[in-house]
């Protein structure tokens, strides 16, 4: 089933947030290289086609890999957290966002 799913782009700062979006990064290359922090939503337990898996990231770009907070993730990363903060950010990524978070941009 088809479903109608938006990102969110802000413009100052430079935002990219994503929903429920597989993974195509040749199509947002160019927003990836203009954002100032991207929100990227991953799958951590399988893979369902409905978001990236957390796999699928190995061929992210290496020089926007700083920018990626890890969103909408599934429960193992929480039961696991440093673990799985440790493997992401041991792969240049920012890592993933706790429940609650503040960031200002």
């Amino acid at each position: 089933m088809q479903s109608p799913s938006f990102g969110l782009v802000c413009k100052s700062p430079k935002v990219l947030f994503t929903t429920d979006m597989q993974y195509t990064p040749n199509l947002l290359l160019g927003r990836y290289k203009e954002a100032y922090t991207i929100f990227h939503d991953c799958e951590t337990a399988y893979s369902s086609g409905v978001h990236p898996f957390i796999e699928d990231f190995n061929t992210f770009p290496l020089e926007q890999r700083y920018k990626v907070n890890f969103v909408h993730f599934n429960d193992n990363v929480i039961d696991d957290w440093d673990v799985w903060n440790k493997q992401v950010k041991d792969k240049g990524f920012e890592g993933f966002v706790a429940r609650g978070s503040v960031f200002n941009l």
